[in-house]
């Protein structure tokens, strides 16, 4: 899942990061997350599919997701990659 490893590689490189992934696939983001260190990696899910809503419910959804994102990117996650 390349957005969770580019999240986590901007995460590494010392930058909040929030991966916003589809809700059908957000258990597979979660163990991605979690088998590359970052188990406390921010992840915003949104309705799945997105291609059969409206520009208006898009827009929607996008202020509905704009504070947990905004959140994601301001907070400090509460566990990092193991150190060994």
């Amino acid at each position: 899942m390349w957005s969770i490893h580019d999240a986590v590689r901007v995460e590494k490189a010392g930058v909040p990061a929030v991966a916003v992934i589809a809700e059908e696939f957000a258990g597979v983001a979660d163990t991605c997350a979690k088998s590359l260190g970052y188990p406390d990696l921010k992840i915003v899910t949104v309705p799945h599919p997105l291609e059969t809503k409206t520009r208006d419910e898009i827009l929607r959804i996008a202020s509905e997701k704009l504070g947990e994102i905004a959140s994601g990117l301001t907070e400090p996650a509460v566990a990092r990659e193991a150190t060994g």
